[in-house]
């Protein structure tokens, strides 16, 4: 006793379409991702801002050298070179925040360094591109307010 042909091809058929179906989910998924991600990156800009106005001393938010990540740093230099990681008060974590597996964030080092004021110390409008494969979202920083948008 055993199975079927028929009943082998119907279980086959079965696992396949639900193979499909959940490649289908977990791609869309992580499209969407890389937009909530965007978002909360240019909730993280407004968030040091306000960290730069309230604690009196120039931040910078930086594009680590891999891309797979972003730090906010207080500046303990005149020009910035030098660097100490910022606790976030939100969290009392330092304010380093992970991309999920498979995204990318770009220009790799770059970063907006915000002064006491929490004036950009940018001359014109900075991109920020987050991307997985198939989808990439753009948070442009504008000088002199700092405000941050989205770009689809």
């Amino acid at each position: 006793m055993g199975f079927s042909l028929i009943e082998l091809l119907i279980v086959m058929a079965i696992m396949g379409i639900l193979s499909v179906t959940t490649v289908i989910v977990l791609d869309s998924r992580q499209k969407h991702a890389v937009g909530l991600q965007a978002d909360t990156l240019r909730h993280h800009l407004a968030h040091t801002q306000l960290l730069a106005i309230s604690q009196q001393q120039r931040l910078k938010l930086t594009v680590d050298n891999a891309g797979g990540r972003y730090q906010v740093d207080s500046c303990s230099s005149s020009s910035c070179t030098s660097t100490v990681p910022v606790v976030d008060p939100a969290t009392g974590q330092a304010f380093t925040i992970w991309l999920a597996d498979g995204m990318t964030m770009a220009p790799i080092n770059g970063s907006v360094i915000f002064d006491s004021l929490g004036r950009p110390q940018i001359t014109q409008s900075m991109l920020f591109t987050l991307s997985v494969p198939g989808r990439s979202v753009g948070v442009r920083v504008f000088p002199v307010t700092g405000y941050a948008t989205l770009e689809y």
